[in-house]
Formats: C-alpha cells, structure tokens, sequence
C-alpha cells in the first residue's frame, strides 16, 4: 500500500510539473518575442541614427559652404544674406538635437534587447530545469510502476 500512495503523489508531481512546464513554455515564448521585437527596434533606431548623422553632416556642411562663400565678398553681408546664414545654423542645430535623440534612442534599445536578452536566458534555464525534474519524477513513477519480483 505504501507504494501505491507514492504513486498517487509522483503522479501529482508529474501532473504539476506537466503544467509548469507548460507555462514555461508560453512564457519563454513570450520572451522570444520580446527580443525579437527589441531586435527589430535596435535595427530601427540604428537605421534611424544613421540618417540623422548623414542629415547632420548635410547640414554642416552647407552651413560651412555657405559662410565660406560669404567671406568671399567685400563689404557687409545684406539682411537677406545674413537671415539665410542664421537660417543654416539654426537647422544645423535642429539636426544635432535630432542626432543626439537618435543615439538616445539607440541606446534605450539596446538597453531593452539586453533585459530581453537576460530574460529568455532565465526562462529557457527555469524551463530547462522543470523539463528535468519532470523527467525524473517520470522515471520514479515507471520504477513504482514495475511489477515486483
């Protein structure tokens, strides 16, 4: 009789650890598309910097060439000329801010893909471990199961 209540809790075990495990699986799940996702956002924002740098260096640039070229002339610069250099400097600036929210956001993302990074490697070890026990509860039933000798 002592065998057959343990039976009875091994077979509890196993139905519990049958469902852990099943949890485990959903979670690690969900994980996986969390890092997919945060994948997808670092590809983003990595793209998305690279433009704004590309953008910024256009606009330092026309700012350059355009204060090179008014220094070519003689005199004074008119109204006109000198709103159009403070117009160029101004989204030179513009750009820089842009520039530096991008490399913000490329950080933060890389940031969320670590957490996400950490947080499949936790679940696939938790449902590793609940794979393995429910294994060993399993191979404990199969002995109490055995016919005796």
């Amino acid at each position: 009789m002592p065998c057959d209540t343990r039976l009875l809790t091994f077979n509890e075990m196993l139905r519990l650890a049958t469902e852990q495990l099943s949890a485990s699986d959903n979670h690690t799940t969900e994980c996986r598309t969390q890092l997919e996702r945060a994948k997808a956002n670092v590809q983003a924002a990595q793209v998305s910097l690279d433009r704004a740098i590309f953008d910024e260096a256009q606009a330092r640039q026309a700012y350059i060439d355009w204060r090179n070229y008014l220094n070519t002339l003689p005199g004074d610069c008119s109204p006109s000329m000198r709103e159009k250099s403070t117009g160029l400097f101004n989204a030179h600036v513009k750009v820089q801010l842009g520039t530096l929210s991008a490399r913000e956001t490329v950080s933060s993302s890389e940031k969320t893909l670590n957490e996400a990074t950490a947080d499949i490697t936790f679940a696939q070890d938790a449902q590793r471990k609940i794979a393995e026990e429910r294994k060993l509860i399993a191979s404990e039933i199969s002995k109490l199961s055995r016919p005796s000798r």
